[in-house]
């Protein structure tokens, strides 16, 4: 019976020492699998934007059926992390504009005016308790980024942040019209948008951003009946020039 009871106690210590390793293990495959989860979850944002030519809104039902639509995890996977703690969508309140504001989304169609000012956004996970609302400035997303004055979510072993810079999916494209009457241009088979025609000597010319893949028919004069006369896949920064060479008009590079 001592010998026994003396068996126990040291399974007893024994257990005692062993158990903050296994569950400090435990922790450990849970933290490597997320980071593995996030990246995965990087790639399926990234191949919906450049295949719908639309980034989700941080509406956890709007991005996480994004996500799930172009990865192969289930929505539930995609909404929680495997300790079922919500993960969330924080974007740069300042991603098109130079002020604070809520980003909504956005759906390409004419294209944009200006580049982004900052289009970044994390994807965040802890896998110990749940995450605090978006930041709703840029001052705070900031610290966030770059876990500097106080952020409201520090990183850490069990809280892990995908950060995602997305500058590199916008091209800028310019159009110039030699011709004193308006030509166009359309993407992805939308309506026509019109490029001014030459006034004063100087060119009509249109600066726009498109998502990387676009496809950008450029269409003769006159707006908005031309027909099109030009097609691309817009892939890096271009610049195009509807011009004549005397007899005929056309766009060249």
């Amino acid at each position: 019976m001592l010998e026994m009871i003396g068996v126990l106690a040291i399974m007893g210590i024994l257990a005692g020492a062993l158990a903050p390793n296994i569950f400090q293990a435990i922790d450990e495959a849970y933290a490597i699998a997320e980071e593995e989860n996030l990246v995965a979850l990087e790639d399926a944002l990234r191949t919906y934007i450049l295949t719908n030519k639309r980034i989700p809104s941080a509406s956890i039902s709007d991005w996480t059926a994004a996500l799930g639509e172009a990865s192969a995890m289930a929505l539930s996977s995609v909404t929680n992390n495997r300790r079922n703690y919500a993960r969330r969508l924080y974007f740069d309140p300042r991603f098109f504009s130079p002020n604070d504001s809520s980003f909504t989304g956005f759906t390409q169609i004419q294209g944009l005016s200006s580049a982004p000012v900052s289009p970044r956004l994390m994807i965040v996970s802890d896998l110990k308790k749940n995450l605090p609302v978006a930041p709703t400035s840029s001052a705070s997303f900031d610290a966030i980024w770059n876990q500097s004055s106080a952020p409201a979510v520090v990183e850490g072993r069990m809280l892990k942040i995908q950060r995602v810079n997305l500058s590199d999916i916008f091209h800028r494209l310019v159009l110039s019209n030699q011709n004193t009457i308006a030509s166009a241009y359309s993407i992805e088979g939308g309506s026509q948008s019109s490029v001014p025609g030459a006034s004063g000597g100087l060119d009509g010319e249109i600066t726009r951003y498109l998502l990387s893949g676009s496809k950008v028919n450029l269409h003769t004069a006159p707006f908005p009946t031309g027909a099109v006369g030009r097609s691309l896949i817009l892939r890096r920064q271009t610049s195009l020039r509807y011009q004549t060479d005397g007899a005929n008009w056309t766009w060249e590079s």
